[in-house]
């Protein structure tokens, strides 16, 4: 017992520490830094919504991923291969400038993303697969709330040195110093890749490929939830990625700023991982993601702030609000595809739900993109509250009319139930 307590904690220890240069590489290329090398390339805020689309419509191919598993035995390889070709694939985009024509920037950038967030749908079902055999499932809320709120810490502190160099030293010499650290993170990344463990794969019973796909889709209790949160993330799809437009583009608030209001945005994460995986040892998965999908409703609504109010406040309590929500929604919806899912047919569950929520979330940004170059001949006032709070009043009246019901939980406990009033309540 005491052998095996050992590896779990081993295994948990290199999970943790792969996923520092992950968040680094995520969050300088993929957050409010991704949208501005796209404007420094050249791009409309179109091409911006296709790129904030492109990961969500690659998990399309987690299904093709999942329904392979029944034939892989080796998923650490697997990880190993495809993870490296998305962190390799994507860091080399930082030489574009150098390589290609100007007016083929943007083009090539969005085929060379599209290649390295293939590369990741791929790896993300197996690594999804092991990381839920190697953590017992009675420390996954704890245990993913205190990797995501670490990880998360790393990351905000690259992009805030990044901001700062990107502001002092201007674009040329601050999105070169982004690359190099990401390109230093890619070579740990792929290091520690090969520290995971090798855990036997317990495979499906299905053996017929077709009724297999179907599993989740007749499993009611699964697919119920999975598309309510598609259509949730079509319509959050619209708005939340095109935070950072509006923010640099529309409002033309300095990269030091937009930093600052990320860093706060993933420090507020880092906490809400900790505190919502310390309630999810007490209450069920459902119920609190029931809790905490309106408030990324709420942070949209919040938008209409700014029109009296100084702008960085309302940005700052914006964000803040959007963290609490995400740092809910990230880690529940995690444990609610491998905790809620059977273990041998895991792979499916995971490849049809990411499928299904990704397809959405593709429809919803690419939509937000042509809606905003539409507004971009409005006034500003327009584009930076007339859809925010349109969509933000959806997102909680979804949550208002269909939580109970497609969740299976009261918005209300129990006075004996209730967190906030103690254990004697």
């Amino acid at each position: 017992m005491k052998k095996k307590s050992s590896n779990y904690r081993r295994n948990m220890q290199v999970g943790l520490l792969e996923g520092i240069p992950a968040t680094v590489i995520y969050m300088t290329l993929g957050g409010p830094y991704l949208t501005g090398y796209l404007l420094y390339l050249g791009a409309s805020s179109v091409q911006v919504g296709i790129a904030a689309a492109i990961p969500a419509l690659t998990n399309v191919l987690q299904i093709l991923a999942a329904l392979g598993m029944q034939y892989i035995n080796n998923r650490r390889l697997a990880i190993i291969i495809f993870a490296s070709i998305h962190r390799v694939v994507w860091v080399l985009t930082g030489l574009i400038p150098f390589l290609f024509p100007e007016s083929l920037w943007v083009i090539i950038y969005l085929i060379m993303m599209f290649i390295a967030f293939a590369g990741n749908a791929v790896s993300s079902v197996a690594w999804t697969s092991l990381i839920a055999d190697m953590v017992p499932s009675r420390l996954r809320g704890k245990y993913f709330g205190l990797r995501n709120a670490v990880i998360n810490a790393a990351g905000s502190v690259s992009l805030f040195v990044c901001g700062m160099v990107l502001d002092h030293y201007g674009e040329d010499i601050g999105f070169a110093f982004i690359y190099i650290v990401c390109a230093i993170a890619v070579v740990l990344n792929i290091i520690l890749f090969f520290a995971y463990p090798n855990v036997e794969f317990e495979k499906s019973q299905e053996t017929d490929i077709g009724k297999r796909f179907l599993l989740p889709f007749r499993d009611w209790a699964f697919i119920k939830p999975a598309l309510f949160i598609s259509a949730f993330l079509f319509f959050y799809g619209i708005v939340v990625p095109f935070f950072n437009y509006l923010m640099l583009d529309v409002l033309e608030i300095s990269y030091s700023w937009v930093s600052i209001i990320t860093i706060i945005h993933y420090i507020t994460m880092i906490l809400a991982y900790y505190y919502w995986g310390k309630l999810n040892a007490r209450f069920s998965t459902r119920q609190l993601l029931m809790w905490s999908l309106p408030i990324i409703g709420l942070s949209c609504l919040a938008w209409g702030l700014i029109g009296l109010l100084p702008a960085v406040p309302v940005l700052i309590f914006i964000h803040i609000l959007l963290g609490i929500g995400l740092g809910g929604y990230n880690l529940l919806n995690f444990t609610f595809v491998i905790g809620d899912t059977p273990k041998a047919d895991r792979p499916v569950y995971i490849g049809v739900f990411m499928a299904l929520t990704g397809l959405m979330s593709f429809i919803g940004s690419t939509l937000g993109g042509v809606v905003f170059d539409w507004l971009a001949n409005w006034s500003k006032e327009a584009q930076v509250y007339g859809v925010t709070l349109t969509i933000g009043a959806v997102l909680v009246l979804m949550m208002a009319v269909c939580g109970e019901r497609v969740f299976g939980a009261r918005w209300r406990l129990p006075k004996k139930s209730n967190p906030w009033l103690g254990r004697g309540a």
